[in-house]
């Protein structure tokens, strides 16, 4: 996983991890990375929530017309004082690779995960 410069065929890890970052923003309405004063967890908004981000994310990766498939994964969850364990393990090429990005929004934890 790297950043190997602007090949046609190779994964390009900070334009992807842009992407998540700004689909992420897009659906939290996020400006000047601050969240809206009034945003709060909402268990019944998670999984429009989750769906939002990860059609922006496909959507965003497509605009960058790299021959990658991708999956597209997301957690939100309240953040509050209990944890948050994740583990994943990948044998990649060198054009493939994998991000996490993690965000805390006021009291909302989301991580989204990409694997090309």
């Amino acid at each position: 996983m790297g950043d190997f410069g602007g090949d046609k065929d190779e994964f390009i890890t900070d334009e992807a991890r842009k992407v998540i970052e700004e689909s992420i923003q897009a659906v939290f309405s996020i400006k000047d990375n601050q969240p809206p004063s009034g945003l709060i967890f909402s268990r019944d908004k998670v999984n429009s929530w989750c769906s939002q981000i990860i059609d922006n994310c496909l959507r965003g990766l497509n605009r960058l017309e790299k021959p990658f498939k991708y999956v597209v994964t997301c957690i939100v969850q309240q953040h509050v004082d209990a944890g948050l364990q994740t583990a994943w393990c990948g044998y990649f090429d060198k054009t493939d690779g994998a991000i996490m990005v993690d965000i805390v929004l006021n009291d909302i934890l989301c991580v989204c995960l990409l694997y090309t």
